[in-house]
């Protein structure tokens, strides 16, 4: 506020209108340069024009040009002059023979007062919190009210049911797609633990089968019995029909088993298990140790690979 109680008034610089010989218009508010270079405010390409001809500028309530030290200087009617103030128009000319401009000042703007702000309700809170209290606010049956109150209260009773029944049922959906979500993941955990135990269930019969039938053809093939081995081929094609629809590749394989198979799998197993192998050559009615040892598995090999490398560094080390 100035010391009058008026608020302060921004000061207006008059707009300066400006006109070259070739017809081109500018309207400047601010410092302007006129010359030949490309930068200038007004750029005119004639050779009496210099580089950076003239500067106008407005300072202390006026317009004023001056000459940058031009080589062909600034003339008004036939007079060469450094500096001067623009007072309502002015037409200059840069060099004795070079083109015109022409300089007029606008319209003054009047100066605009600063908006003013807009007066604080000071009580405004309190009217709003006592309206909101009014109809909106906890009642007594014995407090008196309008009928405009009242349809007020019932109307805003009625969006509060049809905001809370919107509301719950947007909870139940989330909580039905939270309960579906879970019994899902819970279904699916159940049957993959189904279908893990019943797979795993599957592998060790048919591991005790491969170890019964593989003691069983070994019995055989002591015995001679050719009926026996019979016996054992119809049992394998049976195993193999009723594995056709559960697993195919598991009936294939007992559709190309033979007792002699069955005999190599129980020397294999056998020595896993750790049996000797003197001891599953004499199971197995070998004459010579070395084809006893064909069963004898990659991990197996492996191990007696590093147990003869430890028995040379041994022998390196005593």
């Amino acid at each position: 506020m100035s010391a009058t109680g008026q608020p302060p008034r921004s000061l207006a610089v008059p707009p300066l209108r400006v006109r070259t010989d070739d017809g081109r218009t500018f309207r400047f508010v601010r410092p302007f340069t006129i010359g030949r270079e490309s930068d200038c405010d007004v750029r005119i390409d004639h050779a009496q024009v210099s580089r950076k001809h003239v500067i106008v500028s407005f300072g202390n309530g006026r317009w004023r040009f001056r000459d940058q030290r031009s080589g062909n200087g600034v003339f008004i009617d036939g007079q060469r002059v450094d500096s001067t103030s623009i007072d309502s128009g002015l037409t200059i000319q840069l060099g004795a023979d070079g083109p015109t401009v022409v300089m007029e000042l606008g319209p003054q703007a009047l100066p605009q007062a600063a908006p003013a702000l807009p007066p604080v309700a000071a009580g405004e809170t309190r009217i709003v919190a006592s309206y909101a209290e009014k109809y909106f606010g906890a009642t007594t049956d014995d407090e008196p009210a309008g009928g405009r109150t009242l349809m007020i209260r019932k109307a805003f009773k009625q969006v509060q049911k049809k905001q809370q029944r919107a509301y719950g049922g947007i909870l139940a959906v989330v909580a039905l797609a939270a309960v579906s979500a879970a019994g899902y993941a819970y279904y699916g955990h159940r049957q993959l633990a189904q279908q893990q135990a019943v797979a795993l269930d599957l592998f060790y019969s048919m591991k005790t089968l491969d170890v019964q039938l593989a003691e069983i053809e070994r019995r055989l093939a002591a015995s001679g019995e050719a009926s026996g081995q019979d016996q054992v081929k119809a049992y394998l094609a049976r195993r193999a029909e009723d594995l056709e629809d559960e697993d195919k590749a598991a009936a294939a394989k007992f559709k190309a088993a033979s007792t002699h198979w069955l005999r190599h799998t129980f020397a294999t197993m056998a020595l896993r298990q750790g049996l000797a192998l003197p001891s599953v050559q004499r199971m197995l009615g070998h004459a010579n140790l070395t084809t006893t040892s064909g069963y004898v598995t990659a991990e197996q090999e492996a191990l007696q690979a590093d147990m003869e490398r430890f028995a040379g560094l041994a022998a390196k080390g005593g």
